[in-house]
This record gives C-alpha cells, structure tokens and sequence, in this order.
C-alpha cells in the first residue's frame, strides 16, 4: 500500500497484480518468440527512399536581440488591471510583472504576456514552442495562447486573454537563460479555427522580470527529421479525439520497408495506419521471392483518427519471406506512421507459459476502508473474490509517500534512492534501467499503460516500450468529474486495444476514481 498522491501524503493507494491464462496463446513453426514487434527489426530490415524533405521541417524563429521583431503588449482583459510593460533589454525583451498588472479582488497573481500576428496557422501541423528566457522570480510560469479573446460583455472570469489555450510550465527564476520546450496542444479542448495571433503570457505571485532572447514555433515534421525511418511513441491522428498514443514506426513519404522473417503457423499482421502531411497511399504486401502480393493498399488522410487492420499470413505459414510496408504520396513533407505492426499467430490457445499479466493500482484508495482488509462494510466484494484465488499482502511497504517514486520503484523494483533522486517534474527513470514494459516487450508481449496519473506516466519515463499509451496527463482541475469514471475510461480503451491483437498482454492500469 502507497500513496500515490503529491497533496495528500496521508492517502494510501492499492496495488493488485493479476496473472491471467492467456487466450491468445499460440501455434506457429517460427523458433522465435511470439509476437515479433516489427519495429524493433529496423536492423535487419532493408530500407528504400524515406528522405528527409529539410524545407518543410524549418521552424518559423524570431530573436529579440535587436529589438521586439513584431511582438506587442497583451491587453489586459480584466477590469482594474494594467498590461504588464515590455521594452527592450540587453539581450531581449523585458516583460515586467508589477502590481499595477492585477486586480486584486479578481486575481491572486500577477500576469501578462506579448503576442504576434501570423498568417492563418494550421496548428494541427506544429509540434512544440521553444523559449529562450531568463526569469527573476521562482513563482513564474509561463503559457501558450492562441488568438486574442475579443468577446465583448463577458463575466470577469471568463475573461481570459486568449480564445484557446495551448500548454504550460513553470520558468526557473535563478536569472540565468534557460531554453523551454512546450507542446502547442494542452488539455483546453480543440482549437477550432485558424491561429492568428500566437500569445505568450507570464504569471507570477508577486513583482516579476522575464527577458524574452528567442521564439520558434517548431512543425511537427522537425520532430521526425532526426532520421527518415524511426520508432516513437505517436497520438492520435485525429488531433481533436483524445485518443492513447501507439509505439509508431514512421518513414518520410516515399519509402520502402523489408523485413526479412519466418512467418509462424496461422500467422497474421496486426497494425494501425495513420499519416501527416498530406494524403499517403500506404501499402503492405509480401515478397515470396517468386512472387509479390499486395495484402493492403489505400490512400489515408493525413490527421485522421488511427485505422485499426488485422491482414491474414496463413498462405505463407512456415515459409521465409519478406514482409513490405510501403508508401507514396503526391505532396512532400508527408509522414507514414505504421502503430504497433505485430507479427503473431491467429491461433488461440491457453497456454499456462504465457499468462496475460495486469498490473492494476487504485491511485488513492485506503486500505483501511476495504472489506477486504478487514473493514466490517463490504466495500470491496471483488477484491475479496481475486483474494480467495490469490495472494494477499499483508505487510507491503512504498519506498515513497506519493506517486512518481513509488510507482518508479514498482516498475524496476530498484529503490528511489538508486534510481538518482527525484524532484517534480523530472524523470526518476534513467533510460539505462530497463522497466517492466521493456521487459515484457523484449519477451514477446504485447505492452499496455492506461493511467489518469501523468506522475506513473510519461512524466517517469514510463511510457518506454509500450505499444499504447493512455496518460491522461495534468488536468487544471484537479476534481474534474472525469476522474470519478477514470478506470469506466481507461478499461474502455484498453478493451479496444486488447480486441485487436491476439496477445499475450502486460498491462498496467492506474485509475484515480477515488484519489482527489
């Protein structure tokens, strides 16, 4: 029992580990382990095209090294406050927090920003800000806007200064220039018309300098400029659905993907398609050597939720082929993201050598109210029945009073103090300390995490090696009715992605209907 939860240090959490008979064992003549995870063999695979097109991968930059480059005061949009004062600095521009910058009986900080007019922006097709700056205050925090709110007659805390709202973090005030990476897209909800105006605003407790040296608005094909072919982690296609993310193998458009294998008894190919950029014919087919078939070939829309396929291989069970993923498109700048392309068997078997595992934390839950434990109420008649079947743990121990050390700990079973220490917001997880989804995937199985926590997330490096991934991230609310149906959501989508492979499976839920 731990607690999982950074404002109540005082709250338990419970953790139930499940070994699950597979169903989705299987039969197959390949002397390799089951499934293959394609992506994983860009080794051996042979690679054609995939070039990097360099010219739509430039960000758009601005530098304030000889003044405000076309960057104007925000307006104050809440009755008694004043704009904050921007002028010129040394390096930059200077945006001072003072007390004029707030209301008082309408505001608990100061605030304020700069904004610039653009021409008509697609954000769907931008990734990241990135902000050289410097900061005088360790209360300041620092956000992206979109388009000026110009809603006349609405209530003072409606007022906000822009129409939609990008993401966020907190700036270092130890007066040195730090570079800040922030996502265009938060948890605000979709941005429904062109941008027009990109905003950055400024918050602090009290008065307040920040020095602006530099802007760029990266796209999102930069983040995949690094190589023509390569493995991330990728969310949707459909930017407006708030969908998990898939463990993605991408190429640049044209390409050409061989991956040389056996192909097991009753063999089948589990993937989902997607692409960015523009319109891309995606083709899978297998080379015989004698022959070529095309098993899949159809044009996708660039930023379209995901398209689940399942393609049979039974024709060439036993036989030693090479599996081609390929595409082609008109425009350059296109992206093709093949997610989780997963070799396995149709078969379906128990099989007691692979047991589908659940690793399944009730974020916040005391184990002082369960019946399970002992309370006189029957609060928990489910956990009572897994009980009688299994193990109960008595005496388990946390290496930490709150999430992102515990479950780190969980992860590795390393304790927090090997893992490097920890500060918020940081990753506890070195990359050189393999989890248990690295495990797992590097196994055979197939990897799953689904956490309304972002502190047992991405946030702790775990999202490493997991097929789909559903971290829900922070929300401004922290009571948001969502969370009260968490694990409704979360089992939801995992259902989704369990009935489209055939296993077998490691999966990680951490639900919060009882945390706040």
């Amino acid at each position: 029992m731990r607690c999982t939860c950074s404002r109540c240090p005082t709250l338990a959490a419970v953790s139930i580990s499940l070994v699950l008979g597979a169903c989705g064992g299987r039969e197959t003549t390949a002397p390799e382990t089951m499934p293959i995870h394609l992506e994983d063999r860009l080794a051996s695979a042979q690679i054609e095209g995939a070039e990097v097109d360099a010219e739509t991968a430039k960000p758009i930059a601005w530098h304030f090294g000889e003044g405000p480059a076309g960057w104007k005061v925000l307006p104050s949009r809440v009755e008694g406050a004043t704009p904050a004062e921007v002028d010129v600095a040394t390096e930059g521009l200077r945006v001072s927090l003072k007390k004029t910058s707030f209301a008082p009986e309408k505001n608990e900080g100061l605030d304020g920003g700069v904004y610039i007019d653009v021409d008509a922006l697609n954000i769907d097709l931008w990734s990241h800000v990135l902000i050289e700056a410097r900061a005088s205050a360790e209360t300041t925090w620092i956000g992206i806007g979109y388009n000026l709110n110009e809603s006349p007659g609405v209530e003072p805390e409606d007022q906000w200064p822009t129409a939609f709202w990008g993401s966020g973090t907190r700036l270092v005030g130890d007066g040195r220039v730090q570079t800040y990476r922030i996502p265009v897209r938060g948890e605000g909800g979709p941005i429904t018309e062109p941008v027009r105006q990109v905003v950055i605003e400024f918050g602090a407790k009290g008065p307040a300098e920040i020095e602006l040296l530099s802007v760029s608005l990266v796209p999102a094909l930069a983040t995949y400029a690094e190589s023509g072919v390569g493995v991330r982690s990728v969310s949707s296609m459909n930017h407006q659905a708030f969908g998990p993310q898939r463990r993605t193998l991408y190429s640049h458009v044209p390409s050409r993907i061989a991956f040389p294998l056996r192909v097991p008894g009753h063999g089948r190919l589990d993937l989902a398609l997607g692409t960015f950029g523009g319109e891309t014919r995606l083709k899978v087919a297998i080379d015989s050597g004698s022959s070529t078939e095309v098993l899949l070939d159809e044009s996708v829309p660039p930023l379209e939720a995901w398209r689940q396929r399942s393609l049979d291989l039974e024709k060439w069970s036993g036989q030693e082929i090479e599996l081609v993923l390929q595409s082609e498109a008109d425009s350059p700048g296109a992206l093709a993201f093949w997610a989780s392309p997963t070799v396995s068997s149709a078969k379906a078997e128990r099989s007691s050598e692979r047991p589908n595992v659940v690793f399944y934390v009730i974020d916040g839950a005391s184990a002082g109210y369960m019946s399970v434990y002992g309370y006189e109420r029957p609060t928990t008649p489910n956990l009572q029945q897994l009980a009688a079947e299994g193990v109960v743990f008595d005496r388990a121990y946390s290496n930490a009073t709150w999430t992102m050390p515990s479950t780190a700990s969980f992860m590795t079973s390393l304790y927090h103090s090997v893992l490097g220490g920890l500060r918020d917001d940081a990753n506890p997880v070195p990359p050189r300390v393999p989890t248990m989804a690295e495990h797992f995937h590097d196994a055979g199985f197939h990897t799953g995490v689904f956490t309304f926590n972002p502190n047992a997330g991405a946030l702790s490096g775990l999202d490493r090696a997991v097929d789909v991934f559903r971290d829900y991230g922070k929300r401004s609310d922290p009571f948001d009715p969502i969370e009260a149906i968490s694990s409704q959501v979360l089992q939801g989508q995992f259902w989704e992605w369990r009935n489209a492979y055939p296993g077998p499976y490691w999966v990680h839920f951490q639900t919060t209907d009882v945390h706040p």
